[in-house]
């Protein structure tokens, strides 16, 4: 028994020696924000994404994200103004800055306050920018952070206001990668899509974009079927007027849309048969589809 005893004392012992021998907690960066910090945490995070020290704004822009990530610290980010700071980082000249920049514009984009305050600090021209950008991260997030404000139709808006950016973003999509090309397609269906504002658009894409002879090369080479998928369904919005109609038969886009009605997906060829219709509410492009037999191609799907 007192074998025993010894044997427990010894063990609690080295226990209490072990406790002893530990750190104390470090202290507190003064650069860290955490969210123990409380409604102290957006000031000081805004200032430091001003900071001069690169470090500091790449640290920062993480926190931010973070932060906007939670519904009660995004309506306190917003309250404090943290969209300029944000906006401004968008030309930073770190390519790391940039991108993190523009994942927390796409943070923010997600709810319609968000796309506001992204609006009236002027960094929609900025994000369009950041589609040329030479670096191919900061370009995805910024194809990533259009495509979630083109979700709200005030910045469908102001996509459909700026002068000829539904044509540039057309055209680039032609030389971009199959991921970015179907995002790509993705913005300018949504900005061809809206409400009384997206004839603008339409008439946008068809005169400065010079759209169907872009979307028949995109339908052509089939860099994907989502990508191809894209560019039948912008295609069909685009057919809503006369004169597109009129273009897209003169493009030889009936032609091109037949092979998506056998060898696509169950989604391409529904797409396809949608384009042909609205293709066919127009006499020449009734003719059109006659003469290169799509009745009986559709009979058969």
């Amino acid at each position: 028994m007192r074998e025993a005893n010894e044997i427990l004392i010894s063990s609690h012992s080295r226990h209490v020696c072990n406790f002893g021998t530990k750190p104390y907690p470090s202290e507190q960066s003064p650069l860290a924000v955490t969210k123990a910090f409380g409604a102290q945490a957006p000031p000081k995070l805004i200032g430091q994404l001003k900071s001069p020290q690169l470090l500091i704004r790449q640290k920062a822009l993480l926190a931010a994200q973070e932060l906007l990530s939670s519904k009660f610290s995004f309506e306190q980010c917003m309250a404090y103004g943290i969209t300029p700071p944000l906006a401004a980082l968008l030309q930073d000249p770190d390519n790391l800055v940039r991108e993190r920049a523009a994942k927390c514009m796409t943070v923010i984009g997600r709810k319609a306050t968000g796309v506001r305050k992204i609006l009236v600090c002027g960094a929609l021209p900025t994000l369009l920018d950041l589609l040329h950008d030479a670096e191919l991260a900061v370009r995805e997030a910024a194809y990533g952070c259009i495509l979630e404000c083109c979700h709200h139709s005030a910045f469908q808006v102001a996509m459909v206001e700026t002068k000829s950016a539904l044509g540039r973003l057309l055209t680039m999509v032609q030389a971009e990668t199959p991921d970015r090309a179907e995002k790509g397609l993705a913005i300018l269906l949504a900005c061809a899509l809206g409400g009384d504002y997206a004839d603008n658009g339409v008439d946008q894409l068809i005169i400065d974009g010079e759209a169907m002879p872009v979307l028949k090369a995109l339908i052509k080479e089939g860099k994907t079927p989502a990508v191809c998928e894209g560019a039948v369904r912008l295609l069909t919005r685009l057919c809503s007027t006369p004169e597109a109609r009129q273009e897209a038969v003169g493009s030889g886009l009936v032609v091109a849309l037949l092979p998506c009605l056998t060898q696509g997906s169950l989604s391409l060829s529904t797409a396809t048969v949608e384009a042909f219709m609205q293709i066919a509410i127009a006499v020449h492009g009734k003719q059109a589809m006659v003469s290169h037999s799509v009745p009986l191609l559709l009979h058969w799907v």
